[in-house]
């Protein structure tokens, strides 16, 4: 079966498949940050080591997702979501039974390694199922599903951790793990293997000559290193900062991603509007003003250490990850867009990447230090809204031609 005889509501289904398991990794993510404070408190860890277990999975992550991205565009989608699906699983359940530390973070690694090809994977399968005029839409709604798993992971894991305790919690997205492997076995249909040669991932390094590229990196790299910020310590902060007990930080921080989620989605809607009406007319000056307006919004994130009410903190951040979320996704389909060769979106997408998950890696390690050295998050977030504006301005100022593999 190709997917040219695929029929409308089965392309939808592998596009739905798709978002389902980007909401799936990001719920194993959030079972992490929201046990963290008993974590923190069994391993007997402080600020600065907690921000490098709240960064363990990206150790892997940042370093073999160029290489899991040149094996989505090598293998077939359906070996490439089963097989990754049964590592994070198995991850899962290693940190669930881990006795030592050194074995949790190993589990943290494994589960980066299986969650690599994710995000590649899913843009290869919008790029090839979808339609051109859906795509901005369905990839802004494939980034916002991370905030849908991150809310329910943090209402399912918070309840689980506050109530059987925090492993418990890893060992039920574990087994969740398995059931979306399954149904991936089942939706996906049978694809030749491609004999691509692995020395066409030297065509990439031709990107790293263009500004485009740089100016696609830049706020795709400001956003997640806000974004990694806010779903590794957020739980920790309202512990910290508002004494709220392990369920409720679980609550209301996946209230947060809830409300984000569906104004992401809207945001995602208007800008895909304003996008389109500049089709085919002119694609850089739309999209491009679309991101940088969205991560200039979102550096309202600055202004968290000046509100003292739960609730306050809560609508600013809700509203910060949603402009976060709809600025990726406009980026993402701006990226897609410009790449000439659309055959090679999976790697091309995981080489881009590097970057952006590299800089995210800073997020929780720099979070931690600052929390140890000042004793409060006001400086985490200050950075995080200096980072965000020059993201905006870097996404105004660079993208300018169309990305080009080979000179």
């Amino acid at each position: 079966m190709t997917d040219r005889v695929l029929s409308p509501f089965h392309r939808s289904a592998l596009c739905g498949m798709a978002i389902g398991m980007f909401m799936l990794s990001y719920g194993d993510r959030a079972v992490l940050s929201v046990s963290m404070p008993l974590i923190a408190h069994e391993f007997n860890l402080g600020p600065a080591q907690t921000g490098w277990v709240l960064s363990s999975f990206l150790w892997s992550y940042v370093i073999l997702t160029f290489p899991a991205s040149l094996l989505v565009d090598r293998y077939p989608t359906r070996t490439m979501g089963v097989t990754a699906l049964l590592i994070w699983s198995v991850a899962m359940f290693m940190g669930g039974l881990s006795a030592t530390l050194f074995i949790f973070l190993m589990s943290r690694v494994l589960l980066g390694i299986g969650e690599t090809p994710t995000f590649p994977l899913a843009n290869r399968i919008v790029r090839q199922w979808s339609g051109e005029q859906h795509r901005g839409i369905i990839l802004t709604a494939l980034v916002c599903s991370s905030q849908i798993g991150l809310a329910f992971g943090l209402l399912g894991s918070g309840w689980l951790a506050g109530w059987t305790g925090w492993r418990s919690a890893f060992l039920a997205y574990g087994a969740l793990s398995i059931v979306m492997a399954v149904c991936w076995r089942s939706v996906f249909p049978a694809e030749a293997v491609k004999r691509m040669k692995w020395s066409d991932g030297r065509s990439l390094l031709n990107l790293l000559t263009q500004r485009t590229f740089w100016g696609l990196l830049s706020p795709g790299a400001a956003g997640q290193y806000a974004n990694f910020l806010m779903m590794s310590w957020f739980p920790t902060y309202l512990h910290r900062t508002f004494h709220l007990q392990t369920f409720e930080t679980g609550l209301d921080a996946s209230i947060c991603y809830g409300v984000a989620a569906i104004f992401s989605v809207v945001l995602g809607k208007v800008a895909e509007k304003i996008s389109l009406a500049f089709l085919p007319k002119q694609i850089l000056a739309p999209r491009r003003l679309v991101v940088a307006v969205l991560l200039l919004g979102s550096s309202v994130i600055g202004i968290l250490p000046f509100l003292d009410s739960v609730w306050l903190v809560l609508f600013c951040v809700s509203v910060v990850i949603g402009l976060i979320m709809a600025a990726l996704g406009a980026n993402t389909a701006l990226g897609s867009d410009l790449l000439v060769d659309g055959t090679r979106i999976g790697s091309v997408t995981g080489f881009g990447m590097i970057f952006g998950n590299g800089v995210g890696f800073l997020a929780p390690v720099t979070t931690g230090y600052l929390v140890h050295l000042t004793g409060t998050f006001s400086s985490a977030f200050y950075l995080a809204a200096f980072v965000l504006v020059a993201g905006a301005a870097l996404a105004t100022l660079l993208p300018r031609q169309p990305l080009q593999l080979t000179k």
